[in-house]
C-alpha cells in the first residue's frame, strides 16, 4: 500500500452499477408499495371518470352495461382518423427505407469491405515535465497540464476535414460522402499523456494520407500550444499499417441488415392494418357503445398496470439518486479500493431479516463471517500484526464515540499486550485530535450504509496534515432491515 492516503478527489464518488443494482433490490418494499399506490391511483381515477361518463350517458346516473353505442358520424370520424395515422405511418416508413437505402449507396464508409478493410495504428506520448516536489504540499504543487494538452490535441483532430483529403485522392469514389466521423478513431489516457489514433479506409493509399492529415495536424499545432499551454514533448511511440477484418463494420453491416429487415416488416405490417380497416358503412347503428362497463374495467386495468410500472420506475429512479448524491459506505471491498487501507472486519447484524434480505446482504458482501466472537478476535489477531511495534491503538471514525468505546473494550479484552483508546470524528471532535499525540497507530471505524465518503475524505485528510495514516478500518452498524 501506498505510505499516504489518497482518495481520488474531494467529494468524487465512483458509481458502481453491481452497488446500485443490490442497493434497490434490497429496498424492494418500497419499490412494491410504489407499485401498488401508483396502480391504485391511476387504475381508481381511470374508472371514477369513465363510469361518471357512463352514467352521465345513461340519462340517470345508473350504469347499464351496453347502452351508450356510435353513430354513425363518430364512427365515420374514427375510420377517418385511424386512416390517417396509418397513412401517416406508411408514408414515415417508406420515408425512412428510403433513407435507409440512400445512406448504404453513397456512405463512404459503410463502403468500406470490413473483410479487407485497411487500418493504421499511431499512438504519442506526451510529456509535460511535470515533477511532484516532495517538500511542497499537495494543494500548492505545480499544475499537471497533461490532461489539457490530450484533449486539445483531441479537439484539433477532430476537426480535420475528411472530405476535402479523401476526396481528392486517385482511389476515392466522387459519388461517395467522406464527410464522416467512423474513419478515425481516438483513445486516450490523459492521465499518463498517452493519445492513440486509428484510421480505417478502403485503400492504403487513404490510410496513408488520413494519419498524415493527424500527424501534420499535431505537429503544426505543436509550436502554439508551447506557448498557450506549457512546453511540451509529442513523441511517437508506436506505429503499424495493416489488412485485416473489422468487427466494427461487420457488425455496423449486420445492424444494417437488421434495420432494413425491420422497417420492411413494419411497412408490411402498416399496409395490412390499412387493408383491414372497415368502412363507416360497415357499422351499425344498434353495435354496443365503447363505454360498456366490462370495457370500462379493461381500461382501468390497463392504467393500473401502467401506473405500477410508472411506480416502479419512479421508486428505483428515486433510490438511485439517493444512493448517488448521499455518498455511503456501501460495501468493505468499495472502501478497501477507494482508500487503500487493510481490512481488519466486519461487524454487522442484520437482525429479524426475512431470507430475501439475508440473500441480498450476502452477495453485498455486507454479512461477517462467523459469530461477533470469531470476527472480534480475528480482528485482533489482525491488528496486532499490523500495528508491529506500536502499543498505543487509537480507535477512531464517525461511526460515534459510544461505538468506538464499546468496540474498545472488546478488542482490550482480547489483546493484553495493546493499549487501545477510543475516539470520535477527527474532523470535528477536539479530545480526539489531542489524542492523536499519544498514538502509536491509528484504527479507522465507520458504519456501512451510514457513514458519509464526503465525511470520511475530510477524516482522512485531517490524519494526513497529522502524518497519522490509519493502518486500517473496521466496518460496523445493523444493515436496515
Amino acid at each position: 500500500m501506498n505510505d499516504s492516503v489518497a482518495p481520488r478527489k474531494q467529494g468524487e464518488i465512483e458509481i458502481n452499477l453491481a452497488d446500485l443494482f443490490w442497493e434497490v433490490l434490497s429496498k424492494w418494499r418500497v419499490v412494491v408499495i410504489c407499485a401498488v399506490l401508483f396502480a391504485l391511483l391511476l387504475g381508481g381515477f381511470k374508472f371514477v371518470s369513465l363510469r361518471k361518463d357512463l352514467g352521465r350517458s345513461s340519462g340517470n346516473g345508473a350504469v347499464v352495461e351496453g347502452t351508450e353505442e356510435l353513430s354513425v358520424d363518430e364512427a365515420a370520424e374514427a375510420y377517418e382518423k385511424q386512416k390517417a395515422q396509418i397513412e401517416w405511418r406508411i408514408e414515415s416508413l417508406r420515408q425512412a427505407i428510403e433513407e435507409q437505402q440512400y445512406y448504404e449507396s453513397h456512405s463512404a464508409y459503410y463502403a468500406i469491405d470490413p473483410y479487407q478493410a485497411y487500418m493504421y495504428d499511431n499512438t504519442y506520448y506526451i510529456d509535460s515535465g511535470y515533477e511532484i516536489i516532495p517538500s511542497m504540499d499537495v494543494n500548492y504543487q505545480p499544475i499537471y497540464y497533461t490532461p489539457a494538452l490530450v484533449f486539445t490535441y483531441q479537439r484539433i483532430v477532430d476537426h480535420i476535414g475528411i472530405h476535402s483529403i479523401l476526396s481528392e485522392l486517385p482511389s476515392s469514389d466522387p459519388s461517395l460522402n467522406y464527410d464522416e466521423k467512423g474513419f478515425i478513431s481516438i483513445s486516450s489516457d490523459s492521465g499518463n499523456g498517452i493519445l492513440s489514433f486509428y484510421v480505417i479506409a478502403s485503400t492504403e493509399e487513404q490510410v496513408d494520407a488520413l494519419m498524415a492529415a493527424i500527424d501534420d495536424a499535431l505537429q503544426s499545432n505543436k509550436a502554439l500550444l508551447d506557448s498557450t499551454i506549457c512546453e511540451h514533448t509529442l513523441t511517437l511511440i508506436s506505429s503499424e499499417k495493416y489488412q485485416s477484418v473489422s468487427n466494427t463494420l461487420v457488425n455496423l453491416h449486420q445492424s444494417q441488415l437488421d434495420k432494413d429487415i425491420k422497417l420492411a416488416t413494419n411497412l408490411n405490417t402498416a399496409i395490412n392494418d390499412f387493408n383491414k380497416l372497415t368502412p363507416p358503412a360497415a357499422v351499425e347503428d344498434n353495435s354496443p357503445g365503447n363505454l360498456s362497463l366490462k370495457n370500462i374495467l379493461k381500461s382501468s386495468i390497463k392504467y393500473a398496470v401502467l401506473g405500477g410500472v410508472l411506480g416502479v420506475f419512479l421508486s428505483v429512479c428515486w433510490i438511485v439518486l439517493s444512493s448517488i448524491t448521499k455518498g455511503r459506505v456501501m460495501n468493505p471491498q468499495e472502501f478497501a479500493s477507494r482508500y487503500d487501507l487493510m481490512q481488519f472486519g466486519v461487524l454487522t447484524q442484520i437482525g429479524r431479516a426475512n431470507r430475501f434480505d439475508r440473500w441480498i446482504a450476502g452477495h453485498r458482501g455486507l454479512l461477517p463471517e462467523g459469530s461477533r466472537e470469531e470476527n472480534l478476535d480475528l480482528i485482533s489477531a489482525t491488528l496486532q500484526k499490523a500495528a508491529g511495534d506500536g502499543k498505543n491503538i487509537l480507535v477512531l471514525g464517525s461511526a460515534g464515540k459510544e461505538n468506538n468505546a464499546s468496540l474498545c473494550q472488546e478488542l482490550q479484552a482480547l489483546n493484553s499486550d495493546l493499549s487501545f483508546c477510543s475516539g470520535g470524528n477527527v474532523s470535528t471532535d477536539s479530545a480526539t485530535v489531542r489524542a492523536l499525540n499519544d498514538a502509536d497507530a491509528v484504527v479507522l471505524v465507520e458504519k456501512l450504509l451510514s457513514s458519509r465518503l464526503s465525511e470520511i475524505d475530510r477524516e482522512l485528510a485531517r490524519l494526513t496534515s497529522f502524518q497519522k495514516k490509519p493502518i486500517g478500518f473496521i466496518l460496523t452498524g445493523s444493515l436496515r432491515k
